[in-house]
């Protein structure tokens, strides 16, 4: 299937149709031969292209990009690089952008944008995890999977490492790298960039959706707006206050303060329904005047902006005469640079450091070409000759070395198995370990099983054994449950060899993670299995706060007040807690565990509304939060739902809670009627 005038990308794919542009590059549906089907190509501008440092960037990332694969984000299929061609391959998304539905509608309804927002967070949690910042997220990088209503589900976030791949030649050439209007203050300050600086792109995506403009755009130059982002507070918009309170953290000024990719996500998930059925805005324009959030920056210094000719930050904008800038390396101490400015001949202001004066620049046109060496004739030929000896001599050795039998036999490798016991969670870990496909490794299986009456959501610990005092080295093809090693800040754990994955069962389920481990010198595998199990258990031990809740929690404890009807009716108040483990040295008598909980968090009160539901919660009931809790009462209660009203006296008055299918709890109280 090739078309008239299709070009070739590389050997497997043929350029059909230039659907998309930008400063990186041009984007083209194309014709996988192989798979018989269209994708996205990306191909970048032919002078990153001619800088060696961005191609070589451009095949160390290869292997980073295409393992981001997430349901919330553009998959990289491929990665070409031939002669003038450097190009990304993705999959083919054509419902269009954010930023077409942003043209097309102006604004979006809050549970819209709200949504929306989810699912940029999902993916941005997830490549967060993965140590990979995107560093330009705006409405052009979210492609929408459906054509009808944007939705957290339909959203895919692209171009991840792109911004990364050329980030030294652009910082070089313009001092910025993103969108002005997208871009956090602490880029304007310092060119610092971190997972907060993230956030706070997904923050003004939000509130263009929400207001079909960014906070700080308007009238002036990027430079103007990136002062804005720093020294300006935020145009308040007419949305509910919840909703605000979330924005304004996402758009703190200072990084320090902005919550993390996982917490935003939690509260917008939580936020009231009254709120997502706010309507859509109308287009808010810019305010009058922009008021000042502070007289100094957010990281206590003075800000020092490098600018350059063309629109600062939007990377290779193009000039007046519709040229792009090419980056030009630069090299020496980078100082802080002042407001002063310094006419060139060629009628150019630069901003130059406090005690120098600015040069005219040096085009690489004005620089003396090289005078061209003549070659002696015999030079190729020899060169040739040369290369073929070397390479018979190198073929020799390959084919002796080929056909030496390998000095260590391959370990005959006895499977192992553990069958878990059931956690007070209703979660089961069973543990399987074959010998792997290839030589010398070890296929562990590790299945995450669920009780018959409820499900599970959350995060589970897997630790394995050091080999040589050296975490092993593994693969695992669980992509849609990624694994990531464990963190004290994140995780409030130490292990050395901890791995983190979430899981989602459904009720009576099994979720599967394989490990594919390498170098692994025990040959009985149940003593390796069973030591798979102790240092997960270890691991387990040493973890603080609610971390790993569905293999921690001991079991819950209902606390109920005695009831005092003064007339009619009154609700009974109650709270119930997770019991943790009791810390180390501690007694194991759960009456004193609960008195050593480590974090006494209430799971659900009397008045928890379903928008108010705990994570923990959610975890240990699969997601169902109050729908999963059954209360029991004497007959002087009335149960409604997760709640109970008093309706007359009782000395001895026993209520019983049950969250999900096995955490079961009960205990007696006092209901006192006052006379009328």
């Amino acid at each position: 299937m090739v078309g008239p005038e299709w070009r070739a990308l590389g050997s497997r794919y043929q350029l059909v149709e230039r659907i998309g542009h930008g400063g990186m590059g041009e984007v083209w549906r194309a014709w996988d031969q192989q798979s018989e089907r269209m994708v996205a190509a990306k191909l970048l501008h032919r002078h990153f292209v001619s800088d060696p440092g961005v191609v070589a960037r451009f095949v160390q990332e290869r292997s980073l990009l295409m393992m981001l694969r997430h349901p919330n984000i553009v998959t990289v299929l491929d990665m070409v690089v031939e002669g003038d061609d450097v190009a990304i391959v993705m999959e083919l998304i054509e419902a269009g952008s954010l930023r077409g539905y942003l043209d097309l509608h102006r604004t979006a309804p809050a549970g819209i944008a709200v949504s929306v927002t989810m699912g940029i967070l999902k993916a941005v949690v997830f490549a967060h995890e993965h140590g990979v910042l995107h560093r330009d997220i705006k409405p052009d990088n979210v492609l929408l999977a459906s054509d009808v209503v944007p939705s957290e589900a339909s959203a895919r976030l692209s171009d991840f490492g792109i911004a990364r791949i050329a980030q030294e030649s652009i910082v070089q050439a313009t001092g910025l790298l993103g969108t002005p209007a997208y871009m956090p203050p602490e880029m304007f300050e310092s060119g610092q960039f971190s997972q907060a600086s993230d956030i706070y792109a997904v923050g003004t995506v939000l509130y263009a959706l929400l207001a079909g403009r960014t906070p700080f755009e308007g009238g002036g130059s990027a430079m103007a707006v990136g002062m804005r982002h720093v020294y300006a507070a935020i145009p308040p918009i007419p949305i509910p206050a919840d909703l605000w309170r979330l924005l304004e953290m996402m758009l703190a000024k200072d990084p320090r303060t902005r919550l993390n990719a996982a917490s935003v996500l939690s509260m917008l998930q939580a936020l009231p329904d009254d709120v997502l059925a706010s309507p859509a805005l109308p287009l808010q324009g810019a305010p009058d005047s922009w008021g000042d959030f502070r007289s100094r920056s957010s990281l206590g210094h003075d800000l020092h902006v490098r600018a350059v000719s063309g629109d600062v930050g939007q990377t290779f904008m193009p000039n007046a005469d519709g040229k792009a800038l090419t980056p030009t390396p630069v090299s020496g101490v980078v100082q802080p640079l002042v407001a002063q400015p310094t006419i060139d001949s060629t009628g150019q202001t630069f901003l130059v450091g406090e005690h120098e004066r600015a040069t005219d620049p040096v085009l690489a046109s004005q620089v003396p070409a090289l005078a061209q060496r003549r070659r002696p004739r015999w030079l190729a030929p020899a060169i040739i000759l040369a290369v073929l000896v070397v390479g018979a001599v190198i073929g020799f050795f390959v084919v002796r070395w080929a056909q030496t039998p390998p000095q260590t036999p391959p370990i005959s490798y006895t499977a192992g198995h553990v069958v878990g016991t059931q956690l007070p969670s209703g979660l089961r870990i069973d543990l399987d370990a074959v010998g792997g496909s290839e030589p010398n490794t070890v296929a562990l299986t590790v299945g995450l099983n669920a009780d018959p009456e409820s499900g599970l959501t959350g995060a589970v610990l897997v630790a394995l054994p050091a080999q040589d005092g050296q975490c092993p080295t593994f693969t695992t093809d669980s992509w849609a449950q990624p694994v990531v090693k464990v963190t004290q800040s994140t995780d409030g754990v130490t292990a050395d060899c901890g791995y983190r994955t979430m899981i989602a069962v459904d009720p009576g389920q099994t979720a599967d993670i394989e490990f594919i481990v390498s170098a692994v010198t025990v040959a009985d595998l149940q003593a390796w299995v069973d030591d798979v199990r102790a240092v997960t258990q270890a691991a387990l031990d040493s973890v603080t706060g609610q971390s790993f809740a569905l293999q921690r929690v001991q079991g819950i404890q209902l606390r109920v007040d005695s009831v005092v009807v003064e007339s009619g009716t009154a609700n009974v108040v109650y709270s119930v807690e997770p019991i943790w483990p009791v810390a180390a040295g501690g007694a194991d008598d759960p009456a004193q565990a609960r008195e050593g909980s480590i974090d006494s968090t209430p799971l659900l009160t009397d008045a928890t509304l379903d928008f108010q539901e705990t994570d923990l919660l959610l975890e240990l009931t699969g997601g169902r939060g109050v729908e999963a809790v059954t209360l029991t009462g004497c007959d002087a209660v009335q149960v409604i739902g997760h709640r109970m009203v008093a309706r007359f006296a009782s000395d001895n008055c026993s209520v019983g809670i049950r969250v999900g299918a096995t955490l079961t709890a009960t205990t007696s109280f006092s209901i006192r009627m006052l006379p009328s």
